[in-house]
């Protein structure tokens, strides 16, 4: 039961406030259709109803809106990922002009959105490995998500050990943009003998490429976290790379928010082996973001 404390009726014509006439006790509201055993008696005051009630009212307009004009739903998002960058950049004490701004919610939504990846992580990759710089390459890796040779070399490797045929487990989409010329179809080219026509040759070409690129080094990046983040929780489920991927997007495995923290963090660890507190910093800085949960972190989906 919820008593509303000091409801009272108001004329809108006159301004006048009356007590009902009808209810004996007018603090007393029953909320109907509700089981009585369910509801659990609390006081609150007028102000404190009407705030709750209008902030519902506001949700179902935003939604409301949303399902009419796409657009608003696509400024929001845009609006929400600018803010998760803006977090980022003022934990890193470094400071982005509004291209630039725009330049990066971009790249992180559309990637985000096509490899079901959070954009609270990619924003904190990209934050910690390039420092929201476009197009930098280093000595270490290239891109915004800074990919090495060394790791993008299982990528060519159609034969041996069938590590193409996991990243394509992964996400076979993905890889195909990356890896193979596309029709204006969005097919992918084909030789003479029906063999598909890759865009890079070699490990080193796709990382140059990367460095020139920053949506391909973004694209890049994702499957190579994604590829460190199975072997990782094969490795502690004691299975195969392959039937972990399979089990994680089948949802026959399930892992509980603390294990991806902790697997999430080996991953970084792994994906960037230049610095051993890599990892932890990149999930600590997650935690500027408001309402945390591990479980939306799970890479294979």
């Amino acid at each position: 039961m919820t008593q509303i404390e000091g409801l009272r009726e108001t004329n809108i014509f006159t301004q006048q406030d009356r007590p009902k006439q009808k209810v004996k006790n007018p603090k007393e509201i029953v909320i109907p259709l509700v089981p009585q055993e369910e509801i659990k008696e609390e006081i609150i005051s007028w102000e404190q109803y009407m705030e709750e009630n209008n902030k519902k009212l506001r949700e179902w307009s935003e939604r409301t809106l949303e399902n009419i004009f796409p657009e608003v739903k696509e400024r929001k998002r845009r609006a929400e990922i600018e803010n998760i960058i803006k977090k980022q950049t003022n934990n890193a004490k470094l400071s982005l002009s509004n291209e630039e701004l725009e330049y990066w919610t971009k790249i992180i939504k559309e990637n985000g959105e096509t490899t079901d990846i959070r954009a609270e992580l990619l924003a904190a990759i990209i934050c910690k490995e390039s420092k929201f710089i476009k197009n930098i390459s280093s000595a270490t890796g290239s891109g915004a998500m800074q990919v090495t040779t060394i790791t993008i070399q299982d990528m060519f490797s159609d034969t041996n050990g069938g590590r193409l045929k996991l990243y394509n487990l992964i996400d076979e989409e993905t890889m195909n943009k990356i890896l193979y010329k596309q029709t204006s179809e969005g097919e992918i080219e084909k030789d003479k003998n029906g063999k598909n026509i890759r865009t890079y040759n070699t490990p080193s070409e796709l990382r140059e490429a990367c460095g020139k690129d920053d949506n391909l080094g973004v694209q890049v990046g994702i499957m190579c976290l994604k590829m460190k983040f199975a072997e990782i929780v094969a490795k502690k489920k004691g299975l195969s790379i392959q039937s972990t991927i399979e089990g994680l997007k089948n949802h026959e495995l399930e892992l509980s928010a603390e294990e991806i923290e902790t697997i999430l963090e080996t991953t970084l660890k792994r994906y960037n082996s230049v610095f051993q507190s890599y990892g932890k910093e990149v999930v600590d800085s997650l935690k500027v973001n408001d309402n945390l949960n591990f479980e939306e972190y799970n890479l294979i989906k």
